[in-house]
C-alpha cells in the first residue's frame, strides 16, 4: 500500500513531505504531484491529515 495523490486538487504545497515521519515522499521537478516511495511508506496516514486539499488517498 501506500499513498496516491490526485493530480486535479494536488496543489503542489509540500505539506505531506515535510510532515511524513518516515521520508517516503518526495516533490520532484518534473512530477505534478508528490511521489511515494512505496518501500518507504507504512501507510500512517499522516500525509492524508496534513494535505489542506484532501488530495490523498491510501491504495494497494
Amino acid at each position: 500500500m501506500a499513498a496516491k495523490f490526485n493530480e486535479d486538487e494536488c496543489i503542489r504545497c509540500g505539506a505531506c513531505v515535510e510532515d511524513c515521519p518516515f521520508e517516503a515522499l518526495s516533490l520532484p521537478d518534473d512530477s505534478p504531484t508528490p511521489v511515494c516511495d512505496e518501500d518507504l511508506c507504512f501507510t500512517c496516514g499522516s500525509c492524508l491529515e496534513i494535505c489542506p486539499m484532501g488530495a490523498i488517498t491510501i491504495e494497494e
